[in-house]
């Protein structure tokens, strides 16, 4: 059984969205109501009446909602090729996997968030992603990864 994360701007959008899921035979793991704005381009639709958010939204979303220190690091997993359960449903807490590629690069997320730059949570996200540009940052974060979790299978 597949399980999801719903993701909604106000309760009746997400109780449609629950229906919806128990139809297709998934069950809900999480709900959560977003209030921050939603750029453009922020879902990508999987099926009928069901969508799923592209990883510049879940990125933006993460760190608009985190201290500047957990937010550094969502960009770490998000910009780099170290995965934990921090980003990935199916790991488990202390295991990592390492992707070919990264799953976003900096010109895409601050293209993505270009047209709602006027923000606060917008700017406040393209000041830390820009702040760790140039910087070992992702490196470092990697080697520590690879230092204290498990490499899953």
């Amino acid at each position: 059984m597949r399980k999801f994360h719903i993701i909604a701007t106000d309760d009746d959008r997400a109780s449609e969205m629950v229906m919806n899921v128990n139809l297709m035979g998934g069950k809900v793991r999480q709900r959560t109501i977003w209030h921050g704005v939603v750029p453009p381009n922020s879902y990508k639709q999987i099926g009928w009446m069901a969508r799923m958010a592209t990883p510049e939204f879940y990125l933006f979303r993460m760190m608009a909602q985190s201290c500047d220190v957990d937010a550094r690091t969502y960009a770490c997993e998000m910009l780099g090729t170290i995965v934990t359960s921090l980003t990935t449903s199916y790991l488990d807490d202390g295991e990592y996997v390492v992707l070919e590629e990264p799953r976003l690069t900096v010109p895409e997320m601050l293209d993505y968030l270009s047209p709602v730059h006027y923000d606060n949570d917008v700017k406040r996200v393209e000041s830390l992603i820009l702040g760790i540009c140039g910087t070992s940052l992702i490196d470092d974060y990697g080697r520590f990864v690879k230092g204290c979790y498990t490499l899953a299978e």
